[in-house]
């Protein structure tokens, strides 16, 4: 290799990922690892990740081609986020071009930090059109909010619509402007629980490795108070912030508490950003302009050039895990991960922690921290498992009996069900088979507007008056939905004011932050709802919780089942008694002597937490034994089965357990046959070189796609 040329290697996200060598020429020696470039690839240009340079000789470095363009004046990731993406494509079994994708928003695409219009209320409109009311109303209540481009999604309309309304001059578009000062509330005094755990946060911050804290806390017992007291010292010592939530839906509350004690030193950073916006939020990161950055797990990768406190409330939530498209991490991983690295803090807080994140602690890789009681001596609610075996009614007697009660006094009652739609199957009385998705394995569920929906793939047609199996007339409704527990709440308490709160609500065009406000400020008595109302939600009127049925997720094929019931069981109880009433808790089920609703009663959540973790010990499930999930996905279900049996062959080789193959527990979805597998292994590493090593090969069998998930949360 002649002296002085300089070998690139760049990471193209194109295809699966591939990681290239290029010649970089003399002209573009300002290039650093970060930068993004343009390259050929065939004969065509490609955008890319600079990862390295080297002057170590290629093997052939005349067939080498050069970059053709530096796309940025300086590196958008840092050094530290490129170590990262080494580390995580490793984890997740994925390629570092994908997780540099994840990582950077938009990714090598082309699209600045150029500043963008923001919308105003203009002039007085004449008559509009339910869409267009829609969008004056979204821009009347947030004002200097939102750019044409968000408006529009929030709104669910076009972008064209929103321009015909700035045309028109009912809508006037401005230069982003400073927000107005924010009115600063001062600390409030901790109680003693909260000052024991002060004490250890504040002097792990004076140590040169942090440390990391599970802060366990019931429900309303200071949690978020410590995190801001957390933000406030990390601040004082001149050291960056990143407060994760696990969904979007959580970010309007945490914002409001943040920028009332740090004001705009906080700064959004979510999905739901204009592509632009994004971009800027993570040049403020970058450039240390902002101090504290507040999203869900995307949040996870802000490139913070000193990091001194990382938060993640509800750790336990499975929104942290990256589910669709790779790289499949977890957010809790990459905040662990960045700690490390920057010896600062992490805050993993909950209610009711992961075992993984409980396992943690017993390791001693991190400290728990408890708060066993609510701020202000609050008593935790009332909680009564009762008992429907034998019961055809919908709500039990104590139930319904203590609905009246509760809105005769003028006070609010929630209504919690994990289903939505107005029952989840229809099924023939005659032949006995229900109305199934043409392109999933699931059944469709009916709606209230006579339609039927596949939750999976939006499949929906109408329901039929016969069945298509025997051509009966005699189809059935079957089972529990949101519509139907909302229906028969109007029909027990007719003067009572009922709000549904399910994906389906929002996506008929209410608002989630609409009916959260309506239930806040009252204008709702009873609100139905799915886990879009179990976590985070901290309304004084509501005295009365109902869980209409428990047992629902108990049988889902997943090892977790009865912890993920009894973490969503105490999360939609805590709901209850934050106000100044009393607070009570219904739980509605067929067995009420299961160990997970006998502990979300209250019946000593410790003992089942240990009796969980030493089943998993005995039946070496995480977190005793790392795992990988492989999906195997085609159009020929034989296909599909000899690719899987194929992969399993190589596997059992390679690590210390493989379960499967056998049909996924949703066998067809979207059209495509699945067939999945289990790798276990005691050995982390050895588990990750063996599918990664397959991962290098690519050798896929023929005619199928294959769906790595290292550490997966989802099992269906």
């Amino acid at each position: 290799m002649a002296k002085g040329l300089t070998v690139a290697q760049v990471a193209l996200p194109q295809g699966k990922g591939l990681l290239l060598d290029y010649l970089l020429p003399p002209e573009m020696e300002g290039a650093r690892p970060g930068m993004r470039v343009e390259v050929p690839l065939g004969r065509r240009k490609a955008r890319g990740w600079l990862l390295s340079l080297s002057e170590e000789p290629s093997a052939h470095p005349h067939k080498l081609r050069p970059i053709q363009d530096l796309l940025d004046d300086e590196p958008l990731v840092p050094e530290e986020l490129l170590t990262l993406a080494h580390h995580l494509a490793r984890e997740t079994a994925s390629h570092v071009a994908l997780v540099l994708e994840a990582m950077y928003p938009g990714g090598v695409q082309e699209g600045g930090t150029r500043e963008e219009v923001v919308l105003f209320p203009g002039e007085t409109p004449g008559s509009l059109t339910p869409k267009q009311q829609k969008v004056v109303d979204l821009v009347a209540r947030f004002p200097g909010q939102f750019t044409r481009a968000e408006a529009a999604r929030l709104a669910g309309v076009s972008s064209s619509l929103v321009g015909s309304l700035l045309q028109k001059g009912i809508l006037r578009a401005e230069g982003p402007i400073l927000p107005p000062p924010w009115p600063r509330e001062p600390f409030p005094p901790l109680t003693d629980p909260q000052a024991k755990a002060w004490e250890a946060i504040q002097e792990a911050f004076h140590q040169p490795q942090g440390a990391v804290f599970l802060l366990q806390g019931v429900t309303g017992s200071g949690k978020t108070e410590l995190y801001l007291k957390a933000a406030a010292h990390a601040l004082s010592l001149s050291r960056g912030v990143i407060f994760l939530v696990p969904e979007m839906a959580l970010l309007p509350q945490t914002e409001r508490r943040l920028r009332a004690r740090f004001g705009d030193q906080v700064a959004l950073f979510h999905s739901g950003l204009s592509l632009g916006t994004r971009r800027k939020v993570w040049d403020e990161a970058r450039r240390g302009q902002k101090k504290i950055f507040l999203g869900p797990r995307s949040a996870a990768f802000l490139p913070l050039p000193s990091i001194g406190l990382l938060i993640m409330d509800e750790e336990h939530e499975p929104a942290y895990k990256q589910h669709e498209g790779e790289p499949h991490y977890h957010a809790r991983d990459v905040l662990l991960w960045r700690r490390a690295y920057h010896g600062a803090v992490a805050l993993l807080g909950s209610a009711t922690p992961s075992l993984e994140t409980l396992y943690l602690t017993q390791r001693g890789e991190g400290r728990r921290l408890l708060l066993p009681q609510r701020v202000g001596g609050k008593p935790l609610p009332r909680v009564e498992l009762v008992d429907m075996r034998g019961q055809r009614d919908l709500f039990s007697p104590q139930l319904e009996a203590a609905m009246e009660e509760t809105l005769a006094k003028g006070e609010q009652v929630l209504l919690f069900l994990n289903r939505r739609g107005f029952a989840p199957v229809v099924v023939c009385r005659d032949c006995g088979q229900d109305l199934g998705c043409p392109r999933c394995s699931i059944a469709l569920t009916y709606h209230r507007d006579g339609n039927l929906r596949c939750h999976y793939c939006d499949y929906r047609q109408k329901a039929p008056r016969q069945c298509p199996h025997c051509g009966s007339p005699h189809l059935y409704p079957l089972g529990l939905g949101t519509q139907r527990v909302e229906a028969e709440v109007q029909r027990k308490f007719p003067g009572a004011r009922v709000g549904r709160l399910d994906r389906d609500a929002v996506r008929q065009g209410s608002s989630y932050h609409d009916i959260y406000e309506m239930f806040r400020r009252r204008q709702l008595d009873v609100l139905v709802g799915t886990q879009m109302v179990a976590k985070g939600w901290d309304i004084g009127g509501v005295t009365l919780v109902g869980v209409v049925r428990a047992d629902a997720g108990l049988h889902l094929p997943d090892f977790r089942a009865a912890e993920r019931t009894f973490q969503l069981l105490v999360q939609v109880a805590g709901r209850a008694g934050r106000g100044e009433g009393p607070g009570r808790v219904i739980i509605q089920t067929y067995r009420p002597d299961h160990p997970a609703l006998r502990a979300a009663a209250g019946d000593d959540p410790e003992a089942f937490w240990a009796e969980e973790l030493r089943q998993r010990e005995e039946a070496g499930w995480p977190p005793f034994r790392s795992m990988v999930r492989v999906v195997v996905r085609g159009k020929d279900e034989r296909d599909v089965e000899a690719g899987a049996e194929a992969l399993a062959a190589r596997w059992r080789r390679e690590v210390e357990e493989v379960l499967g193959p056998a049909p996924a527990p949703l066998a067809r979805l979207q059209g495509l046959f699945r067939w999945h597998m289990i790798l276990l292994d005691r050995d982390r590493e050895r588990l990750l070189e063996a599918v990664n090593r397959w991962r290098g090969e690519e050798k896929i069998p023929p005619r199928v796609q294959v769906w790595l998930d290292p550490g997966p949360l989802a099992m269906l």
